[in-house]
């Protein structure tokens, strides 16, 4: 199977780590397209990846994945059109572009999968949601959730759920990363060195979600297990409440869903 990169920004360094560490496609199959030299020479640098300059790579790949900045996505979909063969799969991470839109973009009807990835792809921990559209038989459909489970939990949505689930999964590490970094400081302030601030802020995290998924239990349970009463956590969670936590997270999800 060939595939073809267009675009090396930070999501698809974490798509190609994953694939490439999984030995799901050999790195001889797979080509990285850029429109910088630097760009694509830092592609074969850190991977060993065929690279070019010409995104008309769909030519020669049976799945192409787009990974470019939505101000040029029309761009390098018109740039593309012509060469798309009749079995060339279109590989979207483009939270903004619909089927629909790809498809009238490039004018005809073609295979395209819609994604939404996350960073932690990169560390082989990621969440992708995908939504096929129709012309893709079950065999791809499936070939690709294969491809994609080398990096990342994959979930089947429908595509008016694809913009909601991007505060979800696809944004939510930033936040995740800024309540990591707001305990380190504050242990950091209580005379902790940095590097037990920032390990122990993030191993506290990673063991909190584990629980969430391993006991099934609601994370309303979880917590109430960690506070006693009259306890020093149920103050902790008390002032959180009365500082708005849940509240700016959930606005800050309305805001990243409009």
């Amino acid at each position: 199977m060939k595939l073809g990169i267009i675009g090396y920004g930070n999501m698809a360094k974490a798509i190609l780590s994953g694939i490439i560490g999984k030995n799901v496609i050999d790195r001889g199959d797979i080509i990285v397209s850029a429109k910088s030299s630097a760009s694509i020479n830092l592609a074969k640098k850190e991977y060993g990846v065929n690279t070019t300059l010409d995104n008309t790579i769909v030519s020669k790949s049976d799945i192409v994945l787009i990974a470019v900045e939505k101000e040029v996505y029309p761009l390098v979909l018109n740039e593309i059109k012509d060469s798309l063969l009749a079995n060339t799969i279109i590989w979207s991470i483009a939270a903004s572009f619909s089927l629909n839109d790809i498809s009238r973009v490039i004018g005809k009807n073609v295979k395209v999968l819609r994604t939404m990835p996350n960073t932690p792809s990169k560390v082989g921990f990621g969440v992708t949601a995908v939504t096929p559209n129709s012309l893709l038989t079950e065999i791809e459909l499936d070939n690709l959730v294969f491809i994609i489970s080398s990096f990342s939990t994959v979930k089947i949505i429908r595509e008016d759920l694809q913009e909601k689930i991007v505060p979800l999964t696809g944004s939510s590490p930033a936040m995740v990363f800024m309540f990591i970094e707001a305990m380190a400081e504050e242990a950091i302030s209580l005379g902790f060195n940095s590097d037990d601030a920032y390990r122990l802020s993030a191993l506290s995290v990673l063991g909190s979600a584990k629980m969430v998924l391993e006991t099934k239990e609601h994370p309303s349970v979880l917590r109430d297990k960690v506070c006693t009463p009259g306890g020093v956590t149920i103050k902790m969670v008390k002032t959180l409440e009365e500082e708005g936590f849940k509240k700016s997270i959930i606005k800050a999800m309305e805001v990243c869903v409009k």
